[in-house]
């Protein structure tokens, strides 16, 4: 493929989904091709993770009670990613670092 686009995916698979999923798309993109991702994350420190989980509790709740499932947050998937044999380009946070857009 040319390009992969991936939103609001990986968090929710368990880490070990999260590494195949990237094995798989390493597998399907052509050398040169672009990952594009979008997903959740986790703000760094104390005070930033605190707010994070009072302000998303009611979401995560509200998320199991409609599909008896979770969303985990994704951390460090840049650095996965750039291990596992891509160059990533462009990293950029939104909404207080809870939301992360990667190019690779």
């Amino acid at each position: 493929f040319d390009a992969v686009c991936a939103g609001l995916g990986f968090s929710a698979l368990s880490p070990e989904e999260r590494a195949y999923a990237r094995d798989q798309i390493l597998r399907l993109l052509r050398p040169g091709g672009w990952l594009l991702l979008a997903d959740e994350t986790a703000p760094a420190g104390r005070a930033g993770m605190l707010a994070y989980r009072i302000l998303r509790a009611p979401v995560a709740a509200l998320a199991y009670l409609l599909a008896q499932q979770t969303t985990r947050p994704v951390q460090g998937l840049e650095e996965s990613l750039g291990r596992a044999g891509l160059e990533v380009h462009s990293v950029r946070f939104r909404a207080y670092r809870t939301f992360v857009e990667i190019a690779a």
